[in-house]
Parts: structure tokens; C-alpha cells; sequence
């Protein structure tokens, strides 16, 4: 907590939830990190190349960036309604200002305190035990405790889970999202049919690319394109026009060469190589988190609606506090045939689910993240932002801060203070980079809320580090 702000206090968190029907969130550790497709960008989390994954479209200028906001900003962000249950998070190697000894000497480093500087906003009783863990062998579970993650990875796979790691991989997976029976767009699989003694044979490799493609080239458009396994739109093409096509079948073609080629024996049954070919349907996308307790029993947890950029890569989600308890009667009956669904494959935890209104009126699962969802927290919040007066509220992300987080909190001290900004992640950048942040905000109406937007948005391109 800082000075002249009260705390944030969750309605409830992932202690509570996983405490729910009998549950005992003292068995469980929770340890956050998103696999890096193709590259270890960090010493602490080996590549992973049982279970792969994919993210074609994202940009990342260097592994040290990639490193930052796969292991520590998003981590630090999901981290935020933990509770007070153990949070083990994935080191990051020192950089170039720190080898160079350009940075003066600290106990602490950078990524260290602005995830301790993040979970100060929260009250004591509800901040996580937060650990970095250098190596996978670092994370050592006391007897009859077990590790919940945010997606499986080779190196703690031999660690007993709450869910086993298989079970989680598919249930992430677009290709079995399409394969579970549950209400979707019209979808069609394409797998790859190449033995894992083929998968180096670069003629074989070509022609299966080339068939694989087949469908990519000759569907009527407008269509969807994903990869199995990718975050935050990274692995999902929506082909409007001849243009996307043609942008799409580049990228697919190198894509497909590098997912063909992590075949091999011991992950051949996962179906790590498909694409996933779907109807696009107009309408609103939309997201209900939610939690599957041990019992299975489904916990309405939000609903928000989703918000994309230019170019279809998720940037948020907002929330109106006044409708959930109208939508979580609403979708009482899809919360409980996805619990249903979740629990009979094994899972039980956080979950969210992308889904719209179908032109029959039933509503069709687009996307299912097993896991902490970026919006999840929203649904946390309502109590703190209600009781304050504010009624909507969204997460903005990523926004980019060219001043200390300081001088953050100073010129939005009135936020602070008033409880209508929060900071959900920070992670600093060596000068002159900006820093990468993330920030829910709220308002009393959806006025105020988008003016404060727009306030956010103002300073961060008004404000460069000189």
C-alpha cells in the first residue's frame, strides 16, 4: 500500500476460490510463466520442446523483451489475485546495463521490486509469497502439494500438477477445442500426416506445407486461420480479403516448416502440428471467466467484452459492474455445461472462455483459455471499484511510460488516491526505453471511463525518456 491510498481488497482470490467445496489452497503452488516458442530468452525456463506452442504474429525486437513480458509482465499481472498462496515466478538473466555495470548496484533487481511495488497496492492479507526461481530445480514442492501453471512446460512436467499437464495441454489447444463436442463456428482440422522420421526430409517437409495450405488457398473468404497452441490473437488470421490471404499463406508457410519439424516420438499423440480452419461469423466476441472448484462446480466469475487492435491482437477487455448480476444469471446454464465439460477432462481452476451469440441465439465457444485470463481480475474488483462509485472498468495494455513510476503516481495521484487507477503490472526498461505497463482504470459512468483513456493515453505519448 502506498501513501494517501487505501488498499485494494479483492472480493475473493485464487486462495478462496481453490478453498471452495472442500478444496485446500494450501496444497497448491502456483507458478506463472508463458512458454517462449523456439527460444530460451531465459536461463531459468529451458525451451520447452515436448509441448510447443506457437505465436506467428507477435513481434518481439529481442529475447531479453521477450523474456520480460512473457516471465515476468504478464506473470506479474495474472499474479495479482493469487492471494496469499506461494507465486513462483521465472528469473530473468542479467542484461547489458547490468553486465556492464552501467546500473548501480541494488539488493534488489529491477523486475524484483516492481512486482513487489505492484503487490503493495493489494492489502496484506491478500498479497501473494512471491518467489524467483532460477533454474526449474528451484521449484520444490513440500510433500502433497501440487503445482497449478499457466500452460505446461517440459521442465516441470515431472512435478506433480493439479491438473495433469497432458489433460491442460489439450484443453489449450484450438484443435481440441474444435474436437470437445462444445457449441463452436463450424471448424475443420487439417493435421499434419508426416512421421516424426519424415520431419527433416525438406521435400517431404514442402509438399505436406503445400497440402496443409490447400484449404488456406482455395476456401471462400471471409474464413479464420489458427495455429493449436498461441496467446493474445498471436496464432489467429482472420482472411477478409485476397490480401489477408496471401499475408496469411507467407506467414503459415515458415510457420508450418517449424511446427512440422517439433514432431518427434514423444509428442507425436499431443498433435502438436494443425491448423485450424474456421467459419467467421459477424458479432460481438465476448469473455466469461470463471472457476471450476474441486467438486466442479462452475463459479461465475465476469464477464467483459473484448478488446482488440488494428490488427486483431487482444489489448484488453472492459467490464460494467451494474449487468453481472444480469449476465451471470443469464449464462448460468453455459457456466455449468463448460464446468461440466472442464472437470470430466480433469481440470479444475481458472478458466476463461471467448464465446458470441450464434445466429440461432446459442452461444459458440471461439476460444477457451484454460488458465488466468488477462480480464479475470476485473471480476475480482467489483466490490473495491463499486463501493467507490465507479461502475465500469477496463484494463489497458500494454501502455508504454516514459518517466519513473514515481512520477507515474504523482500525476495520477488523484486516481490513485480516489481508487480509480491500479497499477496490474510494471515492468521497467533499461534508459531510454519506455516502460511497459499495464493499468485498470474505471469510472462512474462509461463517459468518465473512456475520458480517463484518453487522459492515460495523452501521457503516455506526451512523456519520453530524455
Amino acid at each position: 500500500m502506498h501513501a494517501h491510498t487505501r488498499p485494494v481488497v479483492l472480493d475473493y482470490t485464487l486462495e478462496d476460490l481453490y478453498s471452495l467445496d472442500g478444496g485446500k489452497a494450501s496444497d497448491v503452488v502456483l507458478a506463472f510463466a508463458f512458454p517462449i516458442p523456439r527460444v530460451q530468452a531465459a536461463s531459468s525456463l529451458p525451451l520447452s520442446k515436448g509441448f510447443t506452442y506457437q505465436s506467428p504474429l507477435a513481434e518481439y525486437p529481442c529475447k531479453q523483451d521477450l523474456a520480460k513480458k512473457l516471465l515476468q509482465g504478464i506473470p506479474q499481472r495474472y499474479g495479482f489475485i493469487s492471494g496469499k498462496m506461494p507465486l513462483v515466478l521465472f528469473e530473468l538473466d542479467l542484461d547489458e546495463h547490468e553486465k556492464n555495470g552501467q546500473d548501480p548496484p541494488a539488493k534488489l533487481r529491477a523486475h524484483h521490486i516492481d512486482t513487489m511495488e505492484v503487490y503493495k497496492q493489494l492489502s496484506p492479507d491478500q498479497q501473494p509469497k512471491v518467489s524467483f526461481a532460477r533454474s526449474p530445480e528451484d521449484v520444490v514442492l513440500p510433500p502433497n502439494v501440487r503445482l497449478a501453471v499457466l500452460s505446461p512446460v517440459d521442465c516441470l512436467a515431472h512435478l506433480p500438477h493439479v491438473v495433469d499437464p497432458q489433460a491442460h495441454y489439450n484443453l489449450l489447444s484450438k484443435r481440441g477445442l474444435a474436437y470437445s463436442g462444445l457449441p463452436t463456428p463450424p471448424s475443420v482440422v487439417i493435421d499434419s500426416h508426416l512421421l516424426p522420421s519424415q520431419v527433416h526430409d525438406s521435400c517431404l517437409v514442402d509438399a505436406e506445407v503445400q497440402r496443409m495450405l490447400r484449404t488456406v488457398h482455395e476456401k471462400d473468404l471471409p474464413f479464420i486461420v489458427k495455429v493449436p497452441q498461441s496467446i493474445s490473437g498471436q496464432g489467429t488470421f482472420i482472411l477478409r480479403t485476397e490480401s489477408d490471404r496471401q499475408d496469411a499463406i507467407a506467414v503459415l508457410q515458415e510457420e508450418l516448416r517449424e511446427m512440422i519439424q517439433e514432431v518427434h516420438p514423444t509428442n507425436q499423440h499431443l498433435s502438436p502440428c494443425s491448423l485450424i480452419i474456421q467459419d467467421f461469423l459477424e458479432g460481438e466476441t465476448m469473455a466469461l471467466s470463471l472457476f471450476v472448484t474441486c467438486k466442479g462446480r462452475g463459479i461465475f466469475i465476469g464477464y467483459t467484452k473484448q478488446l482488440f487492435n488494428d490488427n486483431d491482437l487482444w489489448v484488453g477487455g472492459c467490464i460494467s459492474y451494474p449487468e453481472q448480476p444480469q449476465r451471470e444469471q443469464e449464462y448460468a446454464e453455459f457456466t455449468d455445461e463448460l464446468a461440466r465439460f472442464l472437470y470430466s477432462k480433469g481440470y479444475y481452476g481458472p478458466a476463461g472462455v471467448d464465446f458470441m451469440i450464434g445466429p440461432d441465439g446459442r452461444f459458440l465457444v471461439l476460444d477457451m483459455n484454460i488458465r488466468v485470463t488477462g480480464t479475470y481480475h476485473l471480476g475480482c474488483l467489483r466490490g473495491h471499484f463499486m463501493q467507490r462509485g465507479f461502475s465500469e472498468a477496463t484494463m489497458l495494455y500494454p501502455v508504454y511510460i516514459g518517466c519513473s513510476r514515481d512520477e507515474f503516481r504523482d500525476f495520477f495521484r488523484n486516481e490513485f488516491k480516489d481508487g480509480s487507477m491500479i497499477l496490474s503490472s510494471w515492468t521497467t526498461n533499461p534508459h531510454p526505453k519506455p516502460h511497459s505497463v499495464s493499468i485498470t482504470i474505471a469510472g462512474v459512468d462509461r463517459v468518465a471511463l473512456n475520458s480517463l483513456i484518453e487522459k492515460v493515453n495523452a501521457f503516455s505519448a506526451s512523456v519520453t525518456r530524455g
